[in-house]
């Protein structure tokens, strides 16, 4: 579930990334982006920083549709 209905901003320079035209990469990065605490918050009794989330590689196939090597490869 996601919490908060806040948005990010992204620069356009963004276009000229040197990974732009990957589209896994480019995928990965956003998600990563979408998923980033926005405030601290406790999982497990572990801080969670703003800015950081908790995920795992399969987690992240499974969310993105994508293959475990592919977000190896991406990351």
């Amino acid at each position: 579930m996601i919490e908060g209905n806040g948005y990010i901003k992204l620069w356009r320079r963004f276009l000229e990334w040197e990974w732009y035209d990957d589209i896994n990469c480019k995928a990965v990065f956003i998600h990563c982006l979408l998923k980033a605490n926005y405030k601290d918050k406790s999982w497990r009794g572990k801080i969670i920083n703003r800015g950081q989330f908790f995920t795992s590689i399969d987690t992240l196939a499974k969310e993105l549709h994508l293959t475990t090597k592919q977000i190896r490869m991406s990351l």
